[in-house]
């Protein structure tokens, strides 16, 4: 199938930038800030229940990440996500909302991330905008148009020895309806992670357990406030180049009714 220019441009950077240097990686959860120009790019192919079978390869999210050095060891942070799903019958395609944030370091091992998701999603993609929440659920902002979204976590490393570190990660992300609308509330999330990362050269293995906790909204059963995920992966611990896979499921059992599991690509660097 033909690429668009959106999926070239993920290819070009996957496989063009060779010859930098690799960042630091995780799989769902914030890499530290770096002191070079970083670059990230993922790709979240879903196996929605139903009808994933129908879906092209290539249809799911995309996310474009750039880091840019700043003095005091931080770093401005720009994110674009973009959804895409097609089958034999046709699809659409269009763009999140834009991320524009900072990184900066706390102390050697733990350091913050802030930002805000501006509402630059179409809401008249109706249906690109859903597959896509529901996709990286984890990260269902990034399409919610007519909203800006505030977004701020705080990651602790433990570095446990040589071959095994641990992160732990946590921070609200406050919903803002950008626009007057009747059935539009502010809602307040927490979201949370816990990571291993054990170092085998040149390999490197994960375990994230994350998910979020809905704050505000009134909701009767009290577990009903959780929405967890487990990721499982590996990525190529190289000086030059570390492309990593991944495979999330979600925990809770209504979400399988529809999204049964995410696979996940993706390759740092920095130049």
């Amino acid at each position: 199938m033909k690429a668009n220019p959106i999926q070239r441009l993920m290819i070009i950077l996957c496989f063009g930038l060779i010859s930098a240097r690799a960042m630091a990686q995780s799989l769902m959860m914030q890499p530290p800030p770096e002191n070079k120009i970083a670059f990230r790019v993922r790709f979240f192919r879903p196996d929605f229940k139903g009808y994933g079978d129908d879906l092209s390869i290539l249809s799911g999210v995309y996310q474009i990440f750039v880091s840019i050095p700043m003095p005091e060891e931080a770093a401005f942070l720009i994110m674009l996500p973009y959804g895409t799903y097609r089958n034999k019958y046709g699809g659409n395609d269009h763009i999140g909302d834009l991320f524009l944030g900072a990184q900066t370091r706390i102390d050697t091992q733990s350091y913050c991330t802030f930002g805000l998701y501006l509402p630059t999603a179409d809401e008249d993609e109706y249906g690109v905008n859903i597959n896509s929440m529901f996709t990286n659920y984890h990260e269902l902002y990034q399409f919610a148009p007519n909203t800006l979204t505030i977004y701020g976590n705080v990651t602790i490393i433990s570095h446990v020895n040589e071959a095994l570190k641990m992160h732990l990660e946590f921070g609200p992300h406050l919903w803002i309806p950008s626009k007057n609308e009747s059935d539009a509330d502010t809602e307040i999330l927490i979201h949370y992670g816990l990571s291993g990362h054990v170092y085998l050269n040149p390999v490197v293995l994960s375990c994230e357990l994350y998910g979020q906790f809905i704050l505000s909204e009134e909701i009767d059963d009290f577990e009903d406030r959780f929405l967890n995920f487990l990721a499982i992966g590996a990525q190529l611990n190289h000086r030059k180049v570390r492309p990593g896979i991944f495979y999330q499921i979600p925990l809770k059992e209504d979400m399988r009714e529809y999204l049964q599991s995410t696979l996940g690509i993706q390759c740092q660097v920095v130049l």
